[in-house]
């Protein structure tokens, strides 16, 4: 999983982590101030070191596509 910094985000730099570092995956509201919910259009990453959270549109799909990749790639071949 990979996730650039954008224009409105550009503090935000490179994030990386491979699918099996991944534990979970939720979703998560925009916080104002660190401390007031204002938008439910977040995600949650939690790898085995730290947990991240990204501000997203379609935040369902992303849900499922990360999902999908996750149960993928734990399939042995």
């Amino acid at each position: 999983m990979v996730s650039l910094s954008s224009r409105l985000y550009p503090a935000m730099g490179i994030f990386a982590a491979r699918l099996e570092d991944i534990l979970s995956i939720t979703k998560y509201w925009t916080l104002f101030l660190g401390i007031f919910p204002i938008a439910p259009n977040s995600i949650s990453v939690k790898t085995h070191k730290e947990t991240f959270r990204f501000v997203v549109w379609k935040k369902r799909e992303w849900l499922l596509a990360i999902d999908a990749l996750r149960s993928a790639n734990a399939q042995p071949e």
